[in-house]
């Protein structure tokens, strides 16, 4: 069989997709065509693992030679248009077929990408507002072939909470129940699991002309009773729920981006009874989705549906967020009031080391139109679902700022923002929105400022695995703070590889870095991760990197003390030892080392300073047993003398104790300007060394009868120089 998609046409050659598409949907209805959807699933979604699941077994669904999901889902589709023949063809016959397939598909992501081409008007580059990859035709490719948002065992996951509301409506009009819902999908997965081993050692006792990977996908309503999942009726129910209608051949599905009821319906049912499930992840997905639409058919339910869905929402994201920063500095639905009157609200409001987070959340999802490329609805839904949002959001930010409101929850409790330094805003939706990365980073408006930082857009299934790994303040608000300002300069598929690389290697960027694309294979390790953790696969359940490297250094030692301290100085230093690279660190960590150990030896104060220049800033370390007011005199004094030196807008302090723990920091940020006074007290004071040089324990060549660089106005040889 062909494993190697097919290489796109020569453009002078090109077809149009309506061409390709009618290939493809006579190819699909051919006689026994099923066989060869069942061999690419195998093909391309089937992972083998050995005794634990590894990066590398995941590695193929990074490739780009394999079928995605939509690609299949298209066949699928498309098989569902005509009365299926399950006959099996010649092993000749099925070759042509998944060879013709992988051409026909290679050739249709030619199309549209040449639908993009002709938007390429050369000479309007320059133009103000001209941007071709806003158009639909641009976001109709990335639409189709963007990456998946969330995981398979999210969406069954989520189900449950965003439906329990609902539950009785489900019992009433389908027949099943939100936790038999659940469990039969669990059972499917697991049957299908097994079934595919089951398939893989028959196969060595047939003869090849008689291979077939369909059985790998089929099953029946009473292995699913007999494995506990629910009784007949309720089995019945589910699979009649999620059963395509094969009377109806699928008409809505006229074309690429058009409805295809085989998304909403994944489960085809076969003359003997028996039902094929191609892509579990389809079906997963329309547990998630499609209740929401089958209510919304109930006119007298309409209402209620739309308000359970809001408040899934709103509820998750903030449950979620309770997991990091804990249930006394997370609140829902505020209200801000001026005098009597409500002037905003947030959906959730998080506070912690003045630092605010605002999240706005929205059900509005991606129309059928807009995947089609019409430009006015693409649009349209994106204010709907994530411009309104952000607009919501940055309203009730300015009002924080300027202090001239209440905030009052729904439960009438008054909260006390106090001084905000810096505000977040996370635009959440709740559903898979195709695309949302490339559209965020085309569509949205949204104001500069110097205290609310750019938005982040993201899905209910980010805000889940973000507190998966980030799970204290500091590293949660330590990655937003780098997410958002670098939005520009980064670009990804979708958001789980930035995380994944973030995870690896830490995200920074210096200043000369202009934009960087990181590929999906970085997020391997982090799909590992969330497999071993919340399907119970054998593996690594912590991704190699920041989490896993940082524990045995002195400044990962440092950050754990730090990482739960509501203190504005406390969040203020994280963030800088965060930023580190890992050379960083450990050169940092022996430079911490040296000191406490000198302490420890002769009792007296020993220090190191480390200029960031990068970030126009610098870092002083004190290890002193001094008392904590003298200490933390004498910690502020070296840092305003170093800050002032360096003409640095800011600078942190930090002092630990004998046994290199954080007792107390400080962080002075305010603009440089000339002082007289300070030039004298600086004239004389030494620029720290170099930062590679301090990193690496070096210490600069200074005359025995030279001011001491530390600061202390005293000769070199009377004060360090000893």
């Amino acid at each position: 069989m062909s494993d190697v998609a097919a290489t796109p046409v020569d453009p002078s050659t090109r077809r149009s997709e309506a061409e390709v598409f009618d290939d493809l949907r006579t190819l699909c209805t051919s006689p026994g065509y099923v066989h060869a959807i069942a061999y690419l699933c195998w093909r391309d979604n089937i992972i083998p693992i050995g005794e634990e699941l590894r990066a590398e077994d995941l590695a193929k669904l990074s490739s780009p030679v394999r079928l995605i999901r939509t690609e299949i889902s298209t066949l699928i589709g498309l098989l569902a248009s005509a009365p299926i023949d399950f006959n099996l063809p010649s092993p000749d016959q099925l070759q042509r077929y998944v060879e013709k397939s992988d051409r026909l598909l290679a050739e249709l992501h030619d199309a549209l990408n040449g639908e993009i081409v002709k938007h390429f008007d050369f000479s309007r580059f320059g133009e103000p507002g001209f941007n071709p990859l806003t158009s639909g035709a641009a976001m109709r490719e990335a639409i189709f072939y963007g990456a998946e948002s969330a995981y398979t065992f999210q969406y069954r996951d989520l189900f449950a909470p965003k439906y329990a509301a609902d539950d009785d409506w489900f019992k009433r009009h389908k027949g099943f129940s939100i936790s038999v819902g659940v469990r039969i999908a669990s059972a499917l997965e697991k049957l299908l699991s097994d079934r595919a081993t089951e398939t893989l050692n028959c196969l060595r006792d047939k003869h090849p002309d008689t291979w077939s990977f369909l059985p790998a996908f089929a099953f029946r309503a009473d292995d699913l009773v007999a494995g506990g999942a629910g009784d007949a009726d309720e089995v019945a129910a589910f699979l009649k729920a999620f059963a395509v209608d094969a009377s109806r051949r699928n008409a809505t599905f006229t074309a690429l981006q058009a409805f295809n009821e085989t998304n909403a319906c994944p489960l085809i049912a076969t003359s003997d009874g028996a039902y094929v499930l191609f892509q579990t992840y389809t079906l997963l997905e329309s547990m998630y989705e499609s209740p929401f639409f089958w209510m919304l058919l109930d006119k007298a339910y309409q209402s209620t549906a739309l308000e359970h869905r809001g408040e899934f929402t709103e509820q998750f994201c903030a449950a979620r967020l309770r997991h990091v920063f804990g249930g006394s500095h997370v609140f829902e639905n505020v209200e801000l009031v001026k005098g009597k009157e409500k002037v905003g609200e947030i959906d959730t409001l998080v506070l912690f080391g003045q630092r605010a987070v605002i999240v706005q959340a929205k059900s509005k999802r991606l129309t059928i139109e807009a995947r089609k490329g019409n430009d006015l609805q693409l649009r349209a839904d994106f204010r709907n679902s994530v411009q309104d949002a952000y607009d919501q959001g940055e309203a009730c930010a300015a009002r924080l700022l300027a202090g001239d409101v209440k905030l009052v929850t729904k439960a009438g409790a008054e909260v006390s923002a106090g001084k905000i330094v810096g505000i977040y805003l996370m635009c959440v939706v709740s559903d898979h929105y195709p695309a949302l990365s490339s559209q965020a980073r085309e569509f949205l408006k949204y104001k500069s400022s110097g205290q609310i930082f750019p938005p982040f857009v993201c899905d209910v299934f980010l805000i889940d695995v973000l507190a998966e790994f980030l799970t204290s303040p500091l590293r949660f608000l330590s990655y937003l703070d780098r997410r958002v300002n670098y939005e520009s300069r980064l670009l990804s598929s979708h958001e789980l590889v930035i995380l994944g690389y973030h995870l690896k290697q830490n995200l920074w960027l210096t200043g000369n870095v202009d934009l960087v694309y990181l590929q999906d294979d970085l997020a391997t390790d982090l799909d590992v991760a969330m497999a071993v953790r919340r399907l119970g696969a054998p593996g690594v359940g912590t991704p190699p990197g920041i989490l896993t490297r940082l524990g045995a250094t002195s400044v990962g030692r440092l950050i754990a003390d730090l990482e739960s301290r509501e203190e504005p100085a406390a969040v203020d230093i994280g963030f800088v030892l965060l930023a580190l690279g890992e050379e960083a660190v450990g050169n940092i960590s022996k430079a911490v080392d040296r000191i406490v150990a000198e302490l420890n030896s002769d009792g007296k104060r020993h220090d190191l300073t480390v200029p960031i220049s990068e970030s126009k800033t610098g870092l002083t370390v004190h290890a002193t047993m001094a008392p904590g007011e003298p200490a933390a005199a004498k910690l502020k004094e070296h840092c305003l003398l170093r800050k002032y030196r360096a003409k640095a807008d800011s600078w942190h302090g930090l002092c630990v104790s004998a046994d290199g723990s954080v007792r107390f920091g400080g962080t002075f940020r305010f603009p440089w300007t000339f002082d007289r006074e300070m030039e004298s007290r600086t004239k004389d004071l030494a620029l720290p060394v170099p930062f590679e040089a301090a990193l690496a324990g070096k210490k600069p060549k200074i005359g025995r009868n030279e001011k001491c660089p530390c600061g202390s106005g005293l000769k070199f040889k009377k004060c360090h120089g000893r």
